[in-house]
């Protein structure tokens, strides 16, 4: 005869309250609830989740209904649920909307826009990612998620350093620059054109892209909010987390409808 269910003396910690497991609980953070999964001791089962997931696997991050099990009856299922529901995790547009959501809720929480923040850490001089962090908590009262960001940010605007596109000795690449500059500027009176530290910020009411030369075109960099990646129009999330997308420019040929298309989308979604 099979042991009692549930056993009295089975307590889980979830979200730092003991819950007694004689009835399911909700468990609001999916790596809590992989780790209890894993431990063998709890039973991951959602039937929305997962009726959710086959639709798109970026729904599977939300609430969890987690019930204790002896890990001898949930090994099987636990290994089904693994392979279905986290098998890859969040898809790469997912994380770019997360991204950029955190990005502006950063700004509207401390007053400050990215750029002001990432001049700050750069001022300061410090270069390891702990100190940077610290900084950020205690002279201006971040909570860690936000300083941690703002120093994945400005560490990917400081490096690799780059050459200013518009003194490029390429005559190749310095008319792509030109180019695009013209293209730029033809959207409207209020295109701002703001030469940094190896590139160029396109400005409206806010940044919408940017020039950055490289070694064989140039970067143009572009903030297009819910627009997925291809194979043109590649995901930034890797080379500079400010923009959503890269596109690689290295002759005027590709300066075309398409790629002017989003340089206008851009501007627009900055008005």
């Amino acid at each position: 005869m099979g042991a009692p269910w549930p056993p009295a003396n089975i307590t889980v910690i979830l979200l730092s309250i003991r819950v007694k497991c004689r009835r399911p609980a909700v468990c609001h953070d999916s790596r809590l609830a992989q780790a209890f999964i894993r431990s063998g001791r709890v039973l991951f089962r959602s039937p929305a989740l997962e009726a959710a997931n086959r639709e798109s696997r970026e729904h599977i991050r939300g609430r969890a209904t987690v019930s204790c099990r002896h890990s001898w009856q949930g090994r099987a299922e636990r290994s089904l649920l693994n392979s279905r529901l986290f098998q890859e995790g969040e898809s790469v547009t997912n994380v770019e909307q997360g991204i950029q959501s955190q990005l502006r809720n950063i700004e509207r929480t401390y007053g400050k826009t990215i750029e002001e923040l990432v001049r700050i850490v750069t001022s300061s001089g410090l270069t390891k990612h702990g100190d940077v962090v610290t900084m950020l908590k205690q002279r201006h009262g971040m909570a860690h998620a936000a300083a941690h960001r703002v120093s994945l940010v400005a560490r990917s605007r400081q490096t690799p350093p780059a050459k200013d596109p518009e003194s490029s000795s390429d005559p190749v690449l310095k008319e792509v620059y030109d180019r695009l500059m013209e293209a730029a500027s033809s959207l409207g009176n209020d295109v701002e054109s703001s030469p940094k530290t190896g590139y160029v910020s396109l400005r409206r009411r806010k940044q919408f892209a940017m020039l950055q030369a490289g070694k064989k075109w140039i970067n143009l960099g572009l903030i297009l909010p819910n627009h997925p990646p291809s194979k043109r129009l590649e995901s930034a999330v890797k080379w500079n987390a400010l923009f959503t997308h890269r596109v690689r420019v290295a002759t005027t040929a590709e300066i075309d409808r398409e790629l002017k298309t989003w340089l206008n989308e851009a501007y627009q979604a900055a008005g």
